[in-house]
Formats: structure tokens, C-alpha cells, sequence
């Protein structure tokens, strides 16, 4: 698949994460036996959800119902 990723340097995209406006949450897709682990939040998701960064490692539930 071809997509903008492909064409960016990953630096570009980390900024752009970070720095969006927009809450971000990126989580392994692999769901283990505590959920899906975090892998980044940026800095509007932490805000909005008063999640600190040093529970970035912590899991999120993949077996709770949407």
C-alpha cells in the first residue's frame, strides 16, 4: 500500500504527532493477556485524558466493548 508514510522521513510524522492539536493514542497491535500496550500518547491525549506520561507503558483493554 502506498500511502504518505512511505514518502516521509518516520522524524516528520513523530513531530507532526506530537505536535497535533488533535489527541493521538498509539497502541501494539497485538492484544495480550493486559490489553494492547501504549506506545506513544502525545501531549493533547495526556491533557484531554489526564493520563500521565509515565503510564504510557501501561495497557488498554482490547477485550472492553466499545
Amino acid at each position: 500500500m502506498n500511502t504518505i508514510a512511505n514518502h516521509l522521513d518516520p522524524s516528520i510524522i513523530a513531530c507532526a504527532l506530537d505536535q497535533s492539536y488533535n489527541a493521538v493514542l498509539l497502541t501494539d497491535a497485538h492484544c495480550g493477556a493486559g490489553g494492547h500496550r501504549i506506545v506513544f500518547a502525545n501531549q493533547a491525549f495526556l491533557q484531554m485524558t489526564d493520563y500521565s506520561k509515565g503510564r504510557q507503558s501501561a495497557d488498554v483493554d482490547c477485550h472492553a466493548g466499545c
